[in-house]
């Protein structure tokens, strides 16, 4: 099977790095945010719960971010007070990091 011109351009060179440039611009708009979740807590402010992978991507999406939840690096969730840096992966080595506070 030979490929087409079309098929080059597609899979060629000038293809994946238009992908990573996008990668990168998403990459600083990611890291330019803050994201702020509003949890309950009990004594010794313990956190009721978490915040999953599933309410980051839905609170990016609210920002017009698209990402998939595989894509965002929360093992356990997030369970205690203050903030924390959550790792999303968007290409194979562009991993852009956002800031997520979680207050009462």
């Amino acid at each position: 099977m030979k490929a087409s011109d079309s098929d080059v351009l597609f899979y060629g060179p000038e293809f994946i790095g238009r992908i990573e440039d996008i990668a990168e611009k998403l990459k600083k708009e990611i890291e330019s945010l803050e994201l702020v979740f509003k949890v309950k807590t009990g004594t010794l402010d313990k956190v009721f719960g978490s915040v999953s992978a599933k309410q980051i991507k839905d609170e990016l999406e609210k920002k017009n971010i698209i990402v998939e939840k595989k894509q965002i690096d929360v093992k356990d969730g997030l369970s205690t007070l203050g903030y924390h840096r959550v790792n999303i992966e968007l290409y194979k080595d562009v991993i852009g990091v956002v800031k997520v506070k979680l207050e009462k």
